[in-house]
């Protein structure tokens, strides 16, 4: 189950403020603009980050372009493919999250929470994967990946962000957001150094994943 615990809506904020929200616990949400929610989010500290063994493993996996776009897109850049290539993915891998088509092109091509589109690409092969995601000078909200679906087996998902982690190092990020862990299937993010999570109780940051771990039994 996804636990949402508050929910507020905020208009027009400066990249300051969304850094002092995240910090307090919030994350960006997809139901209107400004919406955002606190949850058992967890978050990549990069001054701790080192690539394991296993995340190199996966880097050598796939050899994929990565291209950062800004959001929105414009309707001369936009391809219906994009947001069919979402929909089938959280239909499929997802049936009990409600993500449209429509809710797809929206985050893409309106004003909304989100500022950053990550697209996976091999020899300019499109519609591969993508990420909508938001950054500033601060941070990074790795959010909403999806990608092709024969491709599952191959742990594109987990390439794809290792990928938007570097991406995020590379350009000075400090803290990169993971979305929520609130379900057993979310263990999969628990894979980094430098990791931390929300605990909704205290009201604070901590980095003891044991006891995350018991909580996503």
């Amino acid at each position: 189950m996804y636990l949402i615990y508050n929910e507020q809506t905020i208009v027009a904020p400066l990249a300051d403020e969304v850094t002092r929200l995240f910090a307090e616990g919030f994350l960006w949400g997809r139901k209107h603009p400004g919406y955002i929610y606190t949850t058992r989010s967890l978050r990549l500290d990069l001054a701790e980050f080192t690539l394991t063994s296993e995340n190199r493993r996966i880097l050598k996996k796939h050899n994929l372009d990565l291209v950062a776009q800004s959001l929105p897109l414009a309707s001369v850049i936009y391809r219906w493919q994009i947001h069919a290539l979402g929909k089938e993915f959280y239909s499929q891998k997802f049936p009990e999250t409600k993500f449209s088509a429509a809710k797809i092109r929206e985050l893409l091509t309106v004003n909304h929470n989100f500022n950053l589109l990550f697209n996976f690409t091999f020899n300019s092969q499109p519609d591969l994967g993508y990420a909508i995601s938001y950054q500033n000078e601060e941070i990074l909200h790795y959010s909403y990946p999806f990608y092709k679906l024969e491709l599952s087996n191959s742990n594109l998902g987990m390439y794809m962000m290792l990928q938007a982690i570097l991406w995020a190092q590379m350009h000075g990020k400090r803290f990169v957001y993971l979305g929520g862990v609130t379900r057993p299937t979310d263990k999969y993010k628990l894979q980094f150094n430098g990791l931390e999570w929300w605990d909704i109780d205290s009201g604070s940051w901590t980095t003891d994943l044991d006891l995350l771990k018991t909580l996503l039994l």
